[in-house]
């Protein structure tokens, strides 16, 4: 009887092993992507400047205007200058995780439309 007992026990206890597997608890958890906006006010004829609130365990934050390189800041803003006069850009971020063991990079943003102020 106690045998099987034992038996019973350890077959619950697989069960429970291989349901509770799917759980991931130790995975690495994607950051939130920021959600950029046009800062209008900061924008002039040759700048633009771009915002986001901060993403909780972001270490900082990479940021890409139109095609270009990506660069990192820990700021959550972004300012871009020597632009042209009305000019339309794109602009989209991701934030970059504190710690990797925890974490992952978050996808990016969407990409958002920029565009210089119309010349004085």
């Amino acid at each position: 009887m106690a045998m099987k007992l034992f038996k019973l026990c350890l077959a619950v206890s697989m069960l429970a092993a291989v349901a509770c597997g799917g759980d991931d608890g130790d995975a690495p958890r994607r950051l939130a992507a920021p959600h950029p906006v046009q800062n209008m006010e900061a924008t002039t004829s040759y700048k633009v400047v771009v915002e986001w609130e901060a993403v909780g365990n972001a270490a900082g934050y990479s940021c890409v205007l139109d095609d270009s390189v990506p660069f990192y800041t820990e700021s959550t803003t972004a300012s871009f200058s020597a632009l042209s006069p009305a000019s339309d850009h794109t602009f989209k971020v991701m934030s970059v995780a504190d710690n990797t063991g925890l974490y992952l990079n978050s996808e990016w943003s969407e990409t958002i439309d920029v565009r210089t102020a119309a010349a004085e």
